[in-house]
């Protein structure tokens, strides 16, 4: 009898967004506001993003300026079609870079 190996792969899609215009007047905090508009660009930008439809009421790290800090981490919660979702935030560097993680 010949074993069959299967090898389940899981994909981890992962969005990289820029600090930039988002850092608060706070050099080492980001606002909350432009990061929540953002953050709802990337869910629904099919070219650059998930591309998901009926995105509504972002908020992130409830609403308070995330602090900048490599490897620190905020949760942004969203709606899509009615269902509670939210993706995990992950600075990549001290100038306020962050992934924005696969909504769950």
């Amino acid at each position: 009898m010949v074993g069959a190996v299967i090898v389940s792969v899981a994909l981890v899609a992962v969005v990289i967004v820029r600090a930039g215009p988002v850092k608060s007047l706070l050099a080492d905090n980001l606002d909350v506001a432009a990061t929540q508009a953002a953050v709802q660009g990337v869910l629904t930008d099919s070219t650059t993003g998930y591309g998901l439809h009926d995105v509504k009421d972002v908020t992130c790290n409830n609403g308070v300026n995330p602090v900048i800090a490599k490897g620190a981490t905020f949760t942004c919660e969203f709606t899509i079609d009615g269902h509670q979702l939210q993706a995990k935030m992950t600075f990549l560097d001290s100038a306020g870079t962050y992934s924005v993680g696969r909504p769950q």
